[in-house]
């Protein structure tokens, strides 16, 4: 759950948080709460998935956006995510 959610304060973007957890979450086969507990960065609080799972570099980079902790750095909208992967 996006850290804002889980206070009680959601935003648009806890959305995208959600839909890019459930991307990492069939790439690498763990549940959410595992991936944030056992592999998230004690100093960014960012989730270090990518050692579990084979993707580009582009992927990656678009998934690592979505599920930013602090949401000001996550897409603003679902729109913008679809317009980046369609480039991919």
């Amino acid at each position: 759950m996006p850290s804002e959610q889980a206070i009680g304060k959601p935003r648009f973007s806890s959305d995208i948080y959600a839909v890019g957890m459930i991307a990492i979450q069939a790439l690498t086969g763990l549940l959410p709460e595992v991936l944030q507990k056992e592999y998230e960065n004690q100093e960014t609080e960012e989730i270090d998935w990518r050692k579990l799972a084979d993707v580009s570099d582009r992927l990656g980079n678009i998934l690592d956006r979505m599920i930013r902790y602090d949401y000001r750095q996550r897409y603003p909208s679902a729109v913008e995510v679809l317009e980046v992967i369609r480039v991919c």
